[in-house]
C-alpha cells in the first residue's frame, strides 16, 4: 500500500518537473519574443491614438498682447504681442475678426480699427487643423475723438487789475484734468476748477488747458492787464 503511494507521488513530481521544464523552454524561446511583440503592438496603438487626437505636437499657448491702452483718441490702434513661432494668430475687436496671420517669429505687430466708445480687444491662436483655439486676455479700450468741453468763467478776456495775483476759474467736462499756465489745478466733482496766477506789469497771457484720459486736449487763452496804481 505504501509502495503504491510512493509510486504515485513520484509520478506526480515527475509531471510537475516536466511542466516546469517546458515552461522554462517556452519563455526562453517563444515567450520572450511574444512579450516583446505584444508590448510593441500596445505601444503602437497608444502612439496612433495620440497622433489621431493631435495631443502630442499640437499644444496651444495663448498669445500675449502688450501695452494696450485704456483709452485713445485715434481710431487706429497699433498693437504688438507674442505667440509661438509658426502659429496662426487671429485678432478680434468687439468679437469680430480684424486680422489673421502666421507668426514667423515669436513677436508680431498689427493695426486695429476701433469704434467710437468702448471696444473689446483680444487675440487667439489656432491649431493647424483649425479645430482648437486659445484666447488671450481681453482688453477694454475706449476710443474718444471729441475734445473735452472747457469754459473760463473768470476773469474775462482783457480784464484790467492792479492786483499782483488773480483767480482764474471755470468749468470742464467730466473726467478731464486742467492746467493753468502748465500748473495742474484741482477739479471738483461738479467740473468746477480754480487757480491763482501771479501777474507781471502789463499784459499777461493766461493759458488754460483741459485733457481727457484719451489724450484729447483743448486750450483756451485770455489776456489780463496788470496796471500799478498811479
Amino acid at each position: 500500500m505504501q509502495l503504491k503511494r510512493r509510486n504515485s507521488g513520484s509520478k506526480q513530481n515527475m509531471n510537475y518537473l516536466i511542466i516546469l521544464v517546458l515552461l522554462i523552454v517556452f519563455f526562453a524561446t517563444i515567450g520572450i519574443r511574444f512579450i516583446i511583440n505584444a508590448s510593441l503592438f500596445i505601444s503602437g496603438i497608444g502612439k496612433t491614438a495620440v497622433q489621431e487626437t493631435g495631443q502630442d505636437d499640437d499644444i496651444l499657448l495663448a498669445p500675449e498682447l502688450y501695452d494696450i491702452p485704456d483709452a485713445t483718441n485715434s481710431a487706429n490702434l497699433k498693437i504688438s504681442g507674442a505667440a509661438p513661432a509658426e502659429s496662426l494668430v487671429i485678432l478680434y475687436v468687439n468679437d469680430e475678426e480684424q486680422d489673421r496671420f502666421n507668426v514667423d517669429e515669436d513677436s508680431f505687430e498689427s493695426t486695429l480699427s476701433l469704434e467710437e466708445g468702448k471696444n473689446t480687444v483680444y487675440a487667439q491662436t489656432e491649431n493647424t487643423k483649425g479645430d482648437r483655439t486659445k484666447d488671450s486676455e481681453t482688453f477694454v479700450v475706449y476710443y474718444i475723438s471729441k475734445k473735452p468741453e472747457l469754459s473760463i468763467d473768470a476773469p474775462g478776456d482783457g480784464t484790467k487789475t492792479n492786483d499782483t495775483e488773480i483767480i482764474v476759474s471755470g468749468t470742464v467736462s467730466k473726467d478731464a484734468s486742467v492746467k493753468i499756465n502748465l500748473a495742474p489745478v484741482v477739479v471738483g466733482p461738479d467740473g468746477k476748477f480754480s487757480g491763482s496766477v501771479r501777474l507781471r506789469e502789463g499784459e499777461n497771457l493766461i493759458k488754460v488747458s483741459a485733457q481727457d484720459f484719451a489724450g484729447n486736449e483743448i486750450i483756451k487763452e485770455i489776456k489780463v492787464i496788470f496796471e500799478k496804481d498811479g
